[in-house]
């Protein structure tokens, strides 16, 4: 019965690293699609998908970044000048 416990989260962990890595191969995969398109819309702009923590990903979330002009903006309300 211990074994089967074993087993069962030797199985839970491998399939979350595995989990974890598709999540970070969509992610990047998306985010030059995002950037390619949003500098096409909007010429001499970048963006970008920006990982808020490395660490805790998948709980933590991801922000989008937005750049005009060679400089990231800080919030929305510079977007709209103010």
């Amino acid at each position: 019965m211990l074994q089967d416990k074993k087993n069962l989260m030797n199985v839970i962990e491998d399939l979350d690293k595995k989990k974890e890595s598709c999540v970070w191969e969509t992610f990047i995969q998306v985010n030059n699609n995002f950037s390619n398109i949003f500098s096409t819309l909007l010429p001499g702009a970048k963006c970008e998908l920006y990982v808020v923590n490395d660490k805790k990903f998948l709980e933590e979330g991801i922000e989008i970044r937005v750049g005009f002009g060679g400089e990231w903006k800080e919030g929305l309300s510079e977007l709209s000048g103010g």
